[in-house]
């Protein structure tokens, strides 16, 4: 087993949250993903963004060849659920009027926990 090493993790890049809700934040592929989109850009990114961006990752695809239906079917899912359970947990803010996502307070720690199990562990394929 690898553990993660003590100068790789420290107070400022620790994860404010019990272990139960970081195991929740991060145990969908696509909250998973959302959280390092929006750490990756640090701004602002719409919900239809993300959904173009996880609808190819997730499809295997450029995200011009994504279609309308995959788009929307992720689109769907985020807003109806994944952007809300991240914003409760402060991974994300959430403006569900303008549908834009910004970097919350645990949105750096999560990205680099999502990075190391990435590094460390198998990579497993249908998780919704």
């Amino acid at each position: 087993m690898t553990a993660i090493p003590p100068t790789l993790w420290s107070k400022h890049n620790s994860v404010p949250l019990t272990v139960e809700d970081t195991v929740l934040t991060i145990r969908s592929s696509r909250r998973r993903h959302i959280i390092t989109l929006i750490e990756e850009r640090d701004e602002k990114v719409s919900a239809g963004e993300l959904a173009e961006a996880i609808a190819a990752i997730e499809a295997d695809k450029t995200i011009p060849e994504v279609t309308s239906e995959e788009r929307k079917n992720v689109y769907i899912s985020l807003t109806q659920l994944h952007l809300e359970t991240l914003e409760e947990n402060g991974a994300v803010t959430y403006h569900e009027r303008s549908k834009h996502v910004y970097t919350g307070d645990t949105t750096s720690g999560l990205a680099e926990l999502i990075r190391h199990f990435e590094s460390v562990c198998e990579t497993e394929a249908g998780d919704e």
